[in-house]
């Protein structure tokens, strides 16, 4: 009789990796921009997946892990360049149920991979006129982020896109019954409790178009063009309330990414500004732009951004 090994079952996949911060990944304060976050954690954890499963495999065939909820918090210590960035994750592999997203959702269980991430670097020591050179100083904490990615077939006609049986590629790693909220667009467009509208918005009617220079190799556009959209639009508000900006950092982002868009397709960002003391808030989203310029009811990406002031503003 063959003697087999025994398949080595994972609860969870827990590991890392180190890279050196890059001249990008920062901004004039020398924190993590939100952007960074995805490249940094997303190229870590898929190498991991990888070294495991082999989802390279998997993506062979047409399935593909991709994005539906993000949310990340940048910390505030400055960061010293090309000095290691180190980044601890665990993914976990989940069954949610239709009537777990939401009560009015239909259709096949999702599959949903749950990625939690812990973000270090070294502190920066030299002053501002180094411009990024410096040897940096001690161990500090950067950041953490969370990602759930859907285990889909993003390019496969409709109706055939969802996965509802675990691949044989990811079949050592445990499934597990979802619990807790999950993500949902409702959810995320809450209006904020003890927080007040501010009055500002841009001019009506204007729209922006996807290109190729937008997209990644999962065929649509790559979800920092979305990010760096959204956060844009909080900084517009911000300028029309008239806000100090060089006073203002970004604490905390969630994300929803419920349609992709691809080259040609005309979109509009909408957005409303909130704020409570020293705290900011915005919450909005990018919606399809039809031939006629009128707006998708329900937007394809949505977000909410919580920010704060050095100091409170009158």
């Amino acid at each position: 009789m063959e003697n087999r090994k025994p398949v080595d079952i994972l609860d969870h996949l827990t590991g890392g990796g180190t890279t050196a911060i890059s001249f990008g990944q920062l901004n004039m304060d020398f924190t993590l921009r939100v952007p960074s976050f995805v490249g940094t954690c997303l190229s870590v954890v898929t190498a991991d997946l990888n070294r495991h499963f082999d989802v390279l495999r998997l993506r062979g065939h047409g399935t593909a892990l991709i994005l539906y909820y993000f949310e990340a918090e940048p910390d505030v210590h400055p960061l010293a360049v090309s000095r290691p960035l180190e980044e601890a994750h665990t993914a976990t592999l989940y069954r949610v149920p239709a009537q777990d997203r939401t009560p009015e959702a239909a259709g096949a269980d999702r599959l949903v991979v749950d990625e939690r991430f812990d973000l270090h670097g070294f502190a920066r020591q030299s002053g501002i006129n180094a411009l990024g050179i410096g040897e940096g100083g001690g161990r500090v904490h950067a950041g953490r982020a969370r990602m759930l990615q859907i285990i889909t077939r993003p390019l496969a006609p409709p109706g055939e896109r969802q996965v509802t049986e675990v691949p044989a590629e990811l079949r050592r790693l445990r499934e597990h019954a979802w619990s807790g909220p999950y993500p949902t667009l409702t959810a995320l467009m809450a209006e904020p409790e003890g927080f007040s509208v501010v009055d500002a918005a841009p001019p009506p009617g204007g729209f922006a178009v996807w290109g190729v220079g937008n997209t990644d190799i999962n065929q649509h556009v790559t979800v920092t063009e979305y990010l760096m959209d959204m956060e844009n639009h909080f900084y517009l508000l911000l300028n029309l309330a008239g806000l100090p900006l060089r006073e203002h950092r970004i604490t905390r982002t969630r994300c929803l990414f419920r349609k992709p868009y691809f080259p040609g397709m005309r979109y509009r960002v909408q957005g409303r500004l909130y704020r409570r003391g020293d705290r900011s808030r915005w919450q909005g989203g990018l919606y399809e732009v039809d031939a006629e310029g009128g707006s998708a009811p329900r937007p394809s990406v949505f977000g909410c951004y919580e920010g704060e002031f050095s100091q409170a503003q009158g």
